[in-house]
Protein backbone atom coordinates (compact mmCIF):
# COMPACT_ATOMS: atom_id res chain seq x y z
CA UNK A 1 0.00 0.00 0.00
CA UNK A 2 1.29 3.49 -0.94
CA UNK A 3 2.27 5.80 1.97
CA UNK A 4 0.53 8.79 1.65
CA UNK A 5 2.48 11.85 1.82
CA UNK A 6 1.36 13.68 4.55
CA UNK A 7 2.09 10.75 6.57
CA UNK A 8 5.19 10.58 5.11
CA UNK A 9 5.04 14.49 6.81
CA UNK A 10 3.77 13.88 9.94
CA UNK A 11 6.70 11.30 10.20
CA UNK A 12 9.95 13.60 9.29
CA UNK A 13 8.82 16.19 11.04
CA UNK A 14 8.45 14.59 14.34
CA UNK A 15 11.86 12.40 13.72
CA UNK A 16 13.67 15.96 12.98
CA UNK A 17 11.93 17.36 16.12
CA UNK A 18 12.96 14.15 18.16
CA UNK A 19 16.75 14.72 17.13
CA UNK A 20 17.01 18.24 17.74
CA UNK A 21 15.51 17.97 21.31
CA UNK A 22 17.80 15.01 21.65
CA UNK A 23 20.69 17.23 20.89
CA UNK A 24 19.29 20.12 23.41
CA UNK A 25 19.01 17.22 25.85
CA UNK A 26 22.60 16.47 25.23
CA UNK A 27 23.58 19.78 26.05
CA UNK A 28 22.07 20.36 28.75
CA UNK A 29 23.78 17.45 30.12
CA UNK A 30 26.79 18.82 29.46
CA UNK A 31 26.35 21.98 31.22
CA UNK A 32 25.19 20.37 34.19
CA UNK A 33 28.61 18.63 34.31
CA UNK A 34 30.68 22.25 33.25
CA UNK A 35 30.97 21.65 29.91
CA UNK A 36 33.49 24.28 27.82
CA UNK A 37 33.61 25.93 24.60
CA UNK A 38 31.37 26.30 21.66
CA UNK A 39 27.69 24.68 20.65
CA UNK A 40 25.95 23.02 17.92
CA UNK A 41 23.59 25.91 17.81
CA UNK A 42 26.04 28.73 18.04
CA UNK A 43 27.71 26.88 14.73
CA UNK A 44 24.85 26.37 12.93
CA UNK A 45 22.55 29.18 14.28
CA UNK A 46 24.83 32.31 15.31
CA UNK A 47 23.30 32.53 18.55
CA UNK A 48 23.85 30.09 21.73
CA UNK A 49 20.68 28.28 23.81
CA UNK A 50 23.27 27.65 26.80
CA UNK A 51 21.61 30.56 28.45
CA UNK A 52 18.34 29.26 27.93
CA UNK A 53 18.91 25.57 28.89
CA UNK A 54 20.28 26.86 31.91
CA UNK A 55 17.66 29.04 32.76
CA UNK A 56 15.29 27.98 35.80
CA UNK A 57 12.09 27.69 33.56
CA UNK A 58 13.82 25.19 31.47
CA UNK A 59 13.68 22.49 34.11
CA UNK A 60 10.42 21.32 34.84
CA UNK A 61 9.76 18.52 37.55
CA UNK A 62 13.19 17.65 37.89
CA UNK A 63 13.71 16.84 34.39
CA UNK A 64 14.85 19.27 31.33
CA UNK A 65 11.45 20.69 28.48
CA UNK A 66 14.48 19.53 26.21
CA UNK A 67 13.86 15.80 28.27
CA UNK A 68 9.79 16.02 28.17
CA UNK A 69 10.12 16.61 24.43
CA UNK A 70 12.57 13.92 23.75
CA UNK A 71 9.94 11.66 25.59
CA UNK A 72 6.81 13.61 23.95
CA UNK A 73 8.51 13.27 20.65
CA UNK A 74 8.69 9.56 21.05
CA UNK A 75 5.39 9.15 22.42
CA UNK A 76 4.02 10.68 18.74
CA UNK A 77 6.25 8.90 16.31
CA UNK A 78 5.13 6.20 17.88
CA UNK A 79 1.48 6.44 17.94
CA UNK A 80 0.85 8.20 14.73
CA UNK A 81 -2.20 7.04 13.35
CA UNK A 82 -4.06 6.34 17.00
CA UNK A 83 -6.38 8.92 18.77
CA UNK A 84 -4.31 8.75 21.41
CA UNK A 85 -1.54 10.08 19.46
CA UNK A 86 -4.23 13.20 18.33
CA UNK A 87 -4.95 14.26 21.20
CA UNK A 88 -1.18 14.38 23.08
CA UNK A 89 -0.04 15.93 19.65
CA UNK A 90 -3.08 18.53 20.28
CA UNK A 91 -1.80 18.66 24.23
CA UNK A 92 1.40 18.74 22.92
CA UNK A 93 0.69 22.07 20.15
CA UNK A 94 -0.82 24.13 22.94
CA UNK A 95 2.26 23.56 24.98
CA UNK A 96 4.39 24.32 22.38
CA UNK A 97 2.54 27.66 21.74
CA UNK A 98 2.81 28.26 25.66
CA UNK A 99 6.87 27.80 25.03
CA UNK A 100 6.97 29.92 21.54
CA UNK A 101 5.44 32.79 23.82
CA UNK A 102 7.93 32.65 26.23
CA UNK A 103 10.77 32.92 24.15
CA UNK A 104 8.93 35.57 22.16
CA UNK A 105 8.00 37.36 24.75
CA UNK A 106 9.05 36.54 28.22
CA UNK A 107 11.40 36.58 30.35
CA UNK A 108 13.69 33.91 28.97
CA UNK A 109 16.71 33.92 26.95
CA UNK A 110 16.43 33.56 23.08
CA UNK A 111 17.04 30.07 21.92
CA UNK A 112 16.70 29.77 18.13
CA UNK A 113 16.82 25.93 18.32
CA UNK A 114 14.39 25.35 20.56
CA UNK A 115 12.04 27.94 18.19
CA UNK A 116 12.88 25.66 15.43
CA UNK A 117 11.58 22.31 17.69
CA UNK A 118 8.45 24.15 18.38
CA UNK A 119 7.42 25.00 15.36
CA UNK A 120 8.20 21.68 13.78
CA UNK A 121 5.90 20.56 16.16
CA UNK A 122 3.04 23.20 15.38
CA UNK A 123 3.75 22.53 11.40
CA UNK A 124 3.65 19.03 12.53
CA UNK A 125 0.27 18.77 13.75
CA UNK A 126 -1.58 19.37 10.72
CA UNK A 127 -0.19 15.98 9.39
CA UNK A 128 -0.47 14.02 12.50
CA UNK A 129 -4.26 15.20 12.76
CA UNK A 130 -5.02 14.28 9.02
CA UNK A 131 -3.05 10.97 9.06
CA UNK A 132 -4.57 8.23 6.51
CA UNK A 133 -5.04 4.93 7.69
CA UNK A 134 -3.92 2.46 10.72
CA UNK A 135 -1.74 3.45 13.19
CA UNK A 136 2.55 2.29 13.05
CA UNK A 137 2.50 -0.15 15.51
CA UNK A 138 0.27 -3.26 15.38
CA UNK A 139 -2.13 -4.38 17.37
CA UNK A 140 -3.87 -1.21 19.14
CA UNK A 141 -2.70 -2.82 22.84
CA UNK A 142 1.23 -3.77 21.84
CA UNK A 143 1.04 -0.11 20.58
CA UNK A 144 0.07 1.27 23.20
CA UNK A 145 2.22 -1.09 25.54
CA UNK A 146 5.93 -0.20 23.80
CA UNK A 147 4.70 3.42 23.83
CA UNK A 148 4.29 3.65 27.66
CA UNK A 149 7.49 1.30 28.35
CA UNK A 150 9.47 3.18 26.19
CA UNK A 151 8.71 6.72 27.13
CA UNK A 152 8.62 5.71 31.26
CA UNK A 153 11.75 3.96 30.91
CA UNK A 154 13.35 6.81 28.40
CA UNK A 155 12.15 9.50 31.58
CA UNK A 156 13.48 7.63 34.11
CA UNK A 157 17.02 7.60 32.33
CA UNK A 158 16.75 11.38 31.78
CA UNK A 159 15.98 11.72 35.34
CA UNK A 160 19.04 9.55 36.29
CA UNK A 161 21.52 10.83 33.90
CA UNK A 162 20.66 14.76 35.02
CA UNK A 163 20.41 14.15 38.62
CA UNK A 164 23.59 11.41 39.32
CA UNK A 165 24.36 10.41 42.19
CA UNK A 166 26.59 12.53 43.97
CA UNK A 167 30.51 11.96 43.64
CA UNK A 168 32.38 10.04 46.86
CA UNK A 169 34.14 12.25 48.89
CA UNK A 170 36.99 10.86 48.62
CA UNK A 171 37.15 11.10 44.74
CA UNK A 172 36.41 14.53 44.83
CA UNK A 173 38.94 15.74 47.63
CA UNK A 174 41.84 13.73 45.54
CA UNK A 175 40.61 16.11 42.22
CA UNK A 176 40.67 18.89 44.48
CA UNK A 177 44.17 18.45 45.83
CA UNK A 178 45.47 16.97 42.16
CA UNK A 179 44.42 20.80 40.64
CA UNK A 180 46.82 23.28 40.10
CA UNK A 181 47.04 26.09 43.16
CA UNK A 182 46.99 29.39 42.00
CA UNK A 183 47.76 32.78 43.58
CA UNK A 184 44.67 35.27 42.58
CA UNK A 185 45.18 38.71 44.28
CA UNK A 186 42.38 40.55 46.14
CA UNK A 187 41.80 43.41 46.63
CA UNK A 188 40.93 45.63 49.91
CA UNK A 189 37.49 46.57 49.03
CA UNK A 190 36.56 43.55 46.47
CA UNK A 191 33.03 42.69 47.60
CA UNK A 192 33.19 40.18 50.48
CA UNK A 193 30.77 38.29 52.73
CA UNK A 194 32.62 36.31 55.73
CA UNK A 195 35.87 37.07 58.08
CA UNK A 196 39.32 37.35 56.16
CA UNK A 197 40.20 34.92 59.10
CA UNK A 198 38.01 32.16 57.50
CA UNK A 199 39.81 28.73 57.06
CA UNK A 200 37.91 28.21 53.23
CA UNK A 201 38.93 31.47 51.11
CA UNK A 202 36.46 31.12 48.16
CA UNK A 203 37.02 33.48 45.32
CA UNK A 204 33.86 33.31 42.74
CA UNK A 205 34.81 34.83 39.04
CA UNK A 206 30.86 36.07 38.01
CA UNK A 207 28.84 37.37 35.56
CA UNK A 208 25.75 39.78 36.41
CA UNK A 209 23.73 38.74 34.10
CA UNK A 210 24.52 34.72 33.74
CA UNK A 211 21.27 33.21 34.55
CA UNK A 212 23.23 29.86 35.78
CA UNK A 213 25.18 32.28 37.97
CA UNK A 214 21.80 33.77 39.16
CA UNK A 215 20.95 30.03 40.61
CA UNK A 216 24.57 29.29 42.13
CA UNK A 217 24.70 32.27 44.27
CA UNK A 218 21.53 31.59 45.30
CA UNK A 219 22.86 27.93 46.57
CA UNK A 220 26.37 29.00 47.72
CA UNK A 221 24.74 31.78 50.43
CA UNK A 222 23.37 28.80 51.31
CA UNK A 223 25.52 25.71 51.68
CA UNK A 224 28.16 28.77 52.88
CA UNK A 225 25.56 29.42 55.87
CA UNK A 226 25.91 25.75 57.49
CA UNK A 227 29.80 26.98 57.58
CA UNK A 228 29.37 30.32 59.14
CA UNK A 229 33.10 32.21 59.99
CA UNK A 230 34.76 29.32 58.65
CA UNK A 231 33.84 30.57 55.09
CA UNK A 232 34.81 33.69 52.95
CA UNK A 233 33.49 34.48 49.55
CA UNK A 234 35.16 37.13 47.43
CA UNK A 235 33.61 38.11 44.40
CA UNK A 236 35.59 38.63 40.88
CA UNK A 237 33.87 40.08 37.57
CA UNK A 238 34.17 37.95 34.27
CA UNK A 239 31.46 39.06 32.31
CA UNK A 240 30.81 37.44 29.27
CA UNK A 241 30.77 40.25 26.82
CA UNK A 242 33.22 41.30 24.28
CA UNK A 243 32.41 44.68 24.90
CA UNK A 244 34.70 44.67 27.44
CA UNK A 245 36.71 41.34 28.01
CA UNK A 246 38.59 40.27 25.10
CA UNK A 247 39.02 36.76 25.47
CA UNK A 248 35.17 36.41 24.78
CA UNK A 249 34.51 35.96 20.91
CA UNK A 250 30.82 35.71 21.10
CA UNK A 251 29.14 37.73 23.53
CA UNK A 252 26.87 35.12 25.55
CA UNK A 253 25.23 37.88 27.59
CA UNK A 254 24.97 41.29 26.28
CA UNK A 255 24.94 44.09 28.38
CA UNK A 256 26.74 42.52 30.57
CA UNK A 257 29.92 44.95 30.78
CA UNK A 258 27.14 47.77 31.58
CA UNK A 259 25.57 45.48 34.53
CA UNK A 260 29.29 44.72 35.94
CA UNK A 261 29.84 48.73 36.27
CA UNK A 262 26.38 49.42 37.94
CA UNK A 263 27.65 46.56 40.39
CA UNK A 264 30.59 48.34 40.66
CA UNK A 265 28.60 52.00 40.70
CA UNK A 266 26.69 50.26 43.96
CA UNK A 267 29.91 49.09 45.10
CA UNK A 268 30.82 52.99 45.37
CA UNK A 269 27.76 53.51 47.82
CA UNK A 270 28.22 50.16 49.63
CA UNK A 271 25.22 48.54 48.34
CA UNK A 272 27.07 46.18 46.23
CA UNK A 273 25.46 43.05 47.84
CA UNK A 274 22.22 44.72 47.69
CA UNK A 275 22.08 46.08 44.44
CA UNK A 276 23.12 42.29 43.32
CA UNK A 277 20.60 40.84 44.85
CA UNK A 278 17.78 43.48 43.43
CA UNK A 279 19.67 43.26 40.02
CA UNK A 280 18.72 39.05 40.31
CA UNK A 281 15.26 39.83 41.30
CA UNK A 282 12.34 39.81 39.38
CA UNK A 283 11.05 43.64 38.34
CA UNK A 284 8.56 45.34 39.94
CA UNK A 285 4.68 45.29 38.21
CA UNK A 286 4.19 47.79 36.13
CA UNK A 287 8.39 48.84 36.49
CA UNK A 288 10.80 48.22 33.28
CA UNK A 289 13.73 46.46 35.02
CA UNK A 290 16.64 49.10 34.11
CA UNK A 291 19.77 49.20 35.81
CA UNK A 292 18.84 53.31 36.55
CA UNK A 293 15.69 51.63 38.37
CA UNK A 294 17.31 48.84 40.29
CA UNK A 295 19.13 51.35 41.98
CA UNK A 296 16.27 53.71 42.32
CA UNK A 297 14.89 51.03 44.25
CA UNK A 298 17.50 49.63 46.25
CA UNK A 299 17.81 53.48 47.66
CA UNK A 300 21.02 54.92 46.07
CA UNK A 301 21.88 58.01 44.84
CA UNK A 302 20.83 58.70 41.56
CA UNK A 303 22.44 61.32 40.32
CA UNK A 304 26.10 59.62 41.89
CA UNK A 305 24.71 56.21 40.80
CA UNK A 306 24.75 57.76 37.16
CA UNK A 307 28.08 59.33 37.23
CA UNK A 308 29.56 56.53 38.57
CA UNK A 309 27.91 54.32 36.22
CA UNK A 310 29.91 56.14 33.36
CA UNK A 311 32.93 56.80 35.23
CA UNK A 312 36.41 55.29 34.37
CA UNK A 313 37.17 53.79 37.98
CA UNK A 314 34.54 50.99 38.23
CA UNK A 315 35.36 49.87 34.48
CA UNK A 316 39.77 49.97 35.81
CA UNK A 317 38.65 47.74 38.36
CA UNK A 318 36.29 45.35 36.10
CA UNK A 319 39.40 45.00 33.95
CA UNK A 320 41.58 44.28 36.79
CA UNK A 321 39.38 41.18 37.67
CA UNK A 322 39.12 40.08 34.11
CA UNK A 323 42.94 40.51 33.55
CA UNK A 324 42.84 37.80 36.05
CA UNK A 325 39.93 35.45 34.72
CA UNK A 326 42.50 35.57 31.58
CA UNK A 327 45.50 35.06 32.99
CA UNK A 328 43.61 31.74 34.78
CA UNK A 329 42.26 30.35 31.28
CA UNK A 330 38.68 31.53 32.03
CA UNK A 331 35.73 30.71 29.68
CA UNK A 332 32.87 30.44 31.69
CA UNK A 333 31.22 31.61 34.57
CA UNK A 334 30.81 30.75 37.45
CA UNK A 335 34.62 29.70 38.33
CA UNK A 336 35.34 29.30 41.68
CA UNK A 337 38.26 28.57 43.58
CA UNK A 338 38.66 27.37 47.04
CA UNK A 339 42.21 28.11 48.75
CA UNK A 340 43.64 28.86 45.30
CA UNK A 341 42.21 25.62 43.50
CA UNK A 342 39.35 25.49 41.44
CA UNK A 343 36.69 23.30 42.02
CA UNK A 344 34.61 21.44 39.38
CA UNK A 345 31.99 21.03 38.90
CA UNK A 346 30.74 24.05 41.25
CA UNK A 347 28.02 21.83 42.19
CA UNK A 348 26.09 21.85 46.00
CA UNK A 349 27.37 18.45 46.30
CA UNK A 350 30.71 19.15 45.31
CA UNK A 351 31.18 22.04 47.14
CA UNK A 352 30.14 20.79 50.65
CA UNK A 353 32.92 17.99 50.18
CA UNK A 354 35.70 20.43 49.35
CA UNK A 355 34.59 23.06 52.31
CA UNK A 356 34.41 19.98 54.89
CA UNK A 357 37.74 19.33 53.95
CA UNK A 358 39.12 22.16 53.83
CA UNK A 359 37.41 23.19 57.43
CA UNK A 360 38.55 19.70 59.08
CA UNK A 361 35.17 18.55 59.33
Amino acid sequence: MKFPRSNLLAFALLALALALSAYLLQRSFALAAGAEGADVCSAALGKSCDDTLNHPQSKQFGTPLAGWGVVYFLAMLLLLGRGAGKIIGVVGGLGSLGLLGLLLFGDVPFCPLCLVVNSLNLVALVPVLRWEGGGLLRPRAAAYGITLALCGGLHAWIAFTYSPPAPKRSETVARYEAAASVEIAVSPDDPVLGPASAKAQLIVFSDALCPHCKRFWSMLKNVAGDYGDEVRITFKHFPLDSACNASIKETKHPHACTAARALEAARAQGAFWKYDEALKGPAKPGRKKTFGNVAEDVGLDGERFGKDLNGSAGMERIQADIAIGIRLGLAETPAVFVNGRRVRPPSPEVLRQVLDHVTGR
